[in-house]
């Protein structure tokens, strides 16, 4: 097999998006991990070469069914967006697991915009009442397309990130230790929304998402650069 295969590809082609709110946006990598695009008051739009546009308030993707390949130990998630919005939270890609109650345990990883419009990935703790919390510090300022990578290795134990401004060509690489991390194995991914344990999503992305994979493998710096290279 291709090492370097997704587990899902959200590669925003017109053949892969579509305009009836009853289909799905399919899945390119083949694992046919295809998203509902839920009712048209909740459906995003697709903008051409811009990409999908996430209104901030209520347009989201959601997993038809949770799905083991978008939650493994290692993965590495790479997209490409546009952030619109300042001071509030925006989310790229959720697939978390809490008790609807409680909260507790946390497990699986949300990407996220930050209120301090910074990039962020949360992660689980198994057992836990707080999640790991990965602080990239690189900017979120609206308007400017970036490319970002974030990888994170069972083996090694390390959750890094590689986030790449468009605009400037400026690069700001980080990681943390991620010996805690566990998956969520039981709610449906969503994209431009979060809280997937939680019927009605919240933490809205306001912008364009151009295209999102996630591999379920931890890719090497090359693979992640040679694949950002291409967005």
């Amino acid at each position: 097999m291709d090492p370097v295969v997704p587990s899902f590809s959200f590669i925003l082609v017109p053949f892969a998006f579509s305009s009836v709110p009853s289909t799905c946006t399919l899945d390119q990598s083949g694992k046919s991990n295809n998203i509902t695009q839920s009712t048209a008051a909740n459906q995003p739009t697709y903008s051409g070469i811009n990409g999908v546009l996430f209104n901030g308030s209520n347009s989201f993707l959601q997993g038809s069914a949770y799905s083991s390949t978008l939650n493994t130990n290692s993965f590495t998630i790479i997209s490409s967006a546009t952030n619109f919005n300042t001071g509030s939270f925006g989310t790229i890609m959720s697939s978390r697991q809490g008790n609807v109650s409680t909260g507790i345990p946390l497990k699986g990883y949300t990407l996220y915009k930050l209120t301090t419009d910074t990039w962020y990935l949360q992660f689980g703790k198994n057992g836990s009442s707080t999640w790991g919390d990965f602080l990239t510090g690189a900017a979120a300022t609206t308007g400017i397309r970036y490319i970002l990578a974030f990888n994170q290795n069972q083996t090694t134990n390390v959750l890094s990130s590689s986030i790449k401004n468009t605009s400037t060509s400026a690069v700001s690489n980080n990681s943390i230790d991620s010996t805690v991390y566990v998956t969520n194995a039981l709610y449906a991914a969503r994209i431009g929304a979060g809280v997937t344990e939680q019927p009605s999503a919240q933490y809205f992305f306001n912008g364009y998402i151009n295209d999102l994979f996630y591999f379920g493998k931890s890719l090497s710096s090359t693979e992640q650069t040679n694949i950002s290279n291409l967005l």
